[in-house]
């Protein structure tokens, strides 16, 4: 078992999960008294689980990982709705949205040090594939599908302010807008990485099976 700086968390070295053991952990942690760390192991490494738990690693994230299929049956919002391709100028929104989302879901769980204007709207960028709805004449949810090299991808979606009253109607657009979207492109899935820090996230867990899903859970420790 090794231990590695992490860079998009600079503060805490990444656990290789890979060979846990009780004496291996506790030389990792005996040899790094003064860094945090932060562990992802599968879920159903039980043992590896309670281990990390009793050394005083906290659970902050459960991560589901699969294929998924969209979902013809959702509705498109009543309000406007679109792509960044035919509203550029909602550009600026739509990236404050992520960023504002991001920091709302990353409170326990530890936030990475990326420059997020760059990864937000990065190479796989493709704004005919970043939707957008708006409630009350305020971008109120955002979302986009992504290239990458094992497929297309779901990035990073949410709902604007947290606890938006209209989350399940705009959770259900921002699926439809997907949904149009592979419809068109002939995808019959996309890849997704699905948080349970992310409120929304966990509403399409609870609606949406997954095809070859993968459970990990990530594990953080503070010095």
């Amino acid at each position: 078992m090794r231990a590695f700086e992490n860079p998009p968390h600079p503060d805490l070295l990444r656990l290789e999960p890979d060979g846990i053991t009780e004496t291996a952990l506790d030389a990792v942690l005996a040899a790094h008294p003064d860094r945090g760390f932060v562990c992802t192991i599968d879920a159903v490494d039980l043992k590896a689980a309670k281990l990390l738990a009793a050394r005083g690693f906290t659970l902050v994230r459960r991560t589901l990982e699969g294929l998924w299929q969209g979902a013809f049956a959702a509705c498109l919002p009543e309000c406007e709705h679109g792509t960044l391709a035919s509203r550029p100028d909602l550009a600026p929104q739509w990236l404050t949205a992520h960023k504002q989302h991001y920091a709302a879901t990353h409170r326990d769980n530890p936030p990475a040090a990326y420059g997020w204007d760059a990864v937000f709207m990065g190479e796989d960028f493709r704004p005919e594939a970043a939707f957008y709805i708006l409630a009350g004449g305020k971008l109120a949810a955002f979302s986009s599908l992504r290239p990458g090299s094992k497929g297309w991808e779901l990035a990073w979606f949410g709902t604007t302010p947290e606890g938006h009253p209209d989350f399940a109607t705009l959770n259900a657009g921002l699926v439809a807008l997907e949904t149009g979207f592979m419809a068109k492109r002939g995808l019959g899935f996309v890849l997704v990485e699905w948080d349970s820090t992310s409120p929304d996230a966990v509403w399409r867990v609870k609606r949406y099976a997954l095809e070859k899903p993968r459970e990990y859970l990530t594990f953080s420790r503070r010095c």
